[in-house]
Parts: C-alpha cells; sequence; structure tokens
C-alpha cells in the first residue's frame, strides 16, 4: 500500500440479498393461457437470471441521496444556495446532466458544431446480478419461482388470476467513484460541461473560479466535495426502493460492502463473492492477489464491512486481518463504519 500520492478514485462493490423479491419489472411473458409478470433477466449458462438494471438502482438512489444531502445541508447554509442552481447543485455534479441547444458556435479548427452542456456522471455503476455460483448441484438460488394469485375487483364476483415470477438472490453492483471530478468541469472542444453563458455568469456571481483555461471548480469545493461524497456513501449504506412493494418487500441496504481509496480508477474486487450450496462466502485467496495488483495505487488500507451472519467464512477473513501481512493492509468493520473509514483517511 503506498501513501504518496492523493487518492482520487473510491473503487469497490456492495451486495444485496434479495428474499423473494421482484425489484425491477420487466415486460410479461405468456405461460398457458395466461400473462406473467416478471422481473428483468437475462440468460446466464442457458437460464434465466434475475438482475436489476442500473438505470432502475441508480434512479432510487438518486432520491434517497437527495433527501439525505438537504438534511446535511441544514448544517451547512452556505451551501444551500448552490442546491437552486442547474449544474452547480449536487444531483447534477454527482449524476450528470445534459441540455441541448439551437444555436451554434464556429471553430476555425471544425466548422460550425452544435453545442450542448453535457455532463458524463462520475459516479460510475454496473447492474446488480447475482454472484458466481459454485456448484454442479441445481439450485433454485438466483432463479425463478412463480405466485399464482388472484384479483378480487369491487362488484365482481369472478376473481381474476394474477401470476408474477419473484426470486431470491445475493445481488452485486460494482462502482467507481471518480472523487477528483466531484465539483470539477471542463470543457474540451464540442464537449462542454459549461456553456460558456454559463460559465462567465457562475464566475461572475462567485459560484466557480477559473483554474485554467476552459478549466472550473466550485468556489468552496473543498468543503462541497467532502459533504457530497459523505451523502453519497450514506444513501448508499441506506439504499432502498422497487417495484411491486406491496407484495415483495426486501431489505435492500448492503450485507457487505468493500471500498479501495486508490489514485486511478480500477474496480476489481466485484468478483471475490461466491455462492454456495451452503450460503455465501468470499475467496480470500483471490481477495489477496487483488490486492496485491493494485497496492501501487492502493492509497488507504481496503475497507470491508460485512454484516453480522452474511459470510459464511467470516472467521477466515477475520483472522486474515489478523495475520502480519495483512493487518495493516485490510480493515474489517461493518458497512455502517463506513463513513468513520473515510473521515480517518481524510476523504471526508
Amino acid at each position: 500500500m503506498s501513501t504518496t500520492r492523493k487518492i482520487t478514485h473510491l473503487c469497490g462493490f456492495f451486495a444485496v440479498k434479495v428474499d423473494s423479491g421482484f425489484i425491477n419489472g420487466g415486460d410479461p411473458q405468456k405461460e398457458s393461457k395466461s400473462d406473467i409478470s416478471m422481473p428483468k433477466f437475462l440468460m446466464y449458462n442457458g437460464n434465466e437470471t434475475p438482475y436489476i438494471s442500473a438505470q432502475s438502482w441508480r434512479h432510487y438512489w438518486r432520491k434517497i441521496f437527495n433527501q439525505i444531502y438537504r438534511k446535511e445541508l441544514n448544517y451547512n447554509p452556505k451551501l444551500q444556495k448552490l442546491e437552486n442552481l442547474n449544474f452547480f447543485k449536487a444531483e447534477h455534479d454527482l449524476f450528470g446532466y445534459f441540455e441541448g441547444f439551437d444555436q451554434s458556435v464556429s471553430s476555425d479548427a471544425m466548422g460550425n458544431v452544435n453545442v450542448s452542456q453535457v455532463r458524463l456522471s462520475p459516479v460510475a455503476i454496473t447492474q446488480l446480478h447475482p454472484i458466481s455460483i459454485i456448484s454442479q448441484q441445481k439450485k433454485t438460488h438466483g432463479y425463478f419461482n412463480k405466485d399464482d394469485a388472484f384479483v378480487h375487483l369491487e362488484g365482481d364476483s369472478t376473481p381474476l388470476p394474477y401470476n408474477s415470477k419473484f426470486y431470491n438472490a445475493v445481488m452485486v453492483s460494482v462502482f467507481n467513484f471518480n472523487i477528483e471530478k466531484f465539483g470539477f468541469y471542463r470543457n474540451i472542444l464540442d464537449r462542454q460541461e459549461l456553456y460558456e453563458k454559463t460559465s462567465s455568469k457562475a464566475i461572475k456571481d462567485g459560484i466557480i473560479k477559473e483554474i485554467e483555461k476552459d478549466n472550473f471548480e466550485l468556489t468552496d469545493n473543498k468543503i462541497v466535495k467532502k459533504l457530497r461524497i459523505k451523502s453519497l456513501i450514506k444513501s448508499l449504506l441506506f439504499f432502498g426502493g422497487g417495484a411491486k412493494l406491496s407484495q415483495y418487500l426486501c431489505d435492500l441496504t448492503p450485507k457487505i460492502i468493500i471500498v479501495g481509496c486508490m489514485n486511478g480508477g480500477n474496480p476489481i474486487f466485484g468478483d471475490v463473492l461466491e455462492e454456495t450450496p451452503l450460503g455465501t462466502q468470499i475467496n480470500i485467496e483471490k481477495l489477496k492477489m487483488k490486492i496485491k495488483s493494485v497496492n501501487k495505487i492502493l492509497k488507504a488500507p481496503l475497507f470491508i464491512g460485512v454484516r453480522n451472519g452474511f459470510l459464511i467464512n467470516y472467521q477466515k477473513l477475520y483472522e486474515m486481518s489478523l495475520e502480519d501481512e495483512w493487518k495493516n493492509q485490510i480493515i474489517l468493520s461493518s458497512p455502517g463504519q463506513l463513513i468513520s473509514f473515510l473521515e480517518e483517511v481524510n476523504v471526508i
């Protein structure tokens, strides 16, 4: 683990345990003479395997983030003014935006080009998908079960059949947060994050400063960035939402979260979880190999937060954390301690 350069990225993954869930609805299927409500699925090894699209869970995450961030702002009224400004408010900064214009600009090098204000989100994620199953036995984990029910309409004595499929799975999503980009805006050729009129007014109003040509940063970015990272992580720890909650309510808070504080985006830890006939485990040898492979860009101990009882080989992971070779390279705790850890390593 190197400590000579700054932390630019938070890379890792989190996993949720879906028990009898229907989180992200897809197209209905025909079976016999009836329609069946289906969650989204992909084909894996010839089986229908459920997944939660990145767009779907990102939508719920964004809503929770906004709720948490507004509460955090109550302790810092000076920053509340940014939340009334498009492009500079927290959700636009972290989750991106697009605004098109009818007008065009001239460039000697490129001629006339259409201009829009586009910000690619510095918060990169994957879909939530079931973890690998290392067993030759046929398992229902990660696959579908069917619920046959009836809808009773008021004033009609004939119940209507209603069928839906649901699933049980431990699902994982890999993330890569480019925290160096939080509160920072850049214009490159026709990819403009801030149109000239937008940036000029914001500079005049003291919202941003131009640190070099076509590169801008929020004026109070040191304070803003830490508050936004804290709220982003906290909203992930309180993650929830989904379709058909009245029938298939699930606890979607992370059961394990691994975060590496890095100088460079390399989210390589997402495949260290495995599903066995006895339950979920972490592949410790693979974890060791991956820590070694990113040792030069890992700027703090790898944070591993695990809910009690989730991993069947937690004791072996705990013993690894006490070994001389690894005791300074990993922090083993609970997911809720991630905020405190990031404060200790001066990320927030």
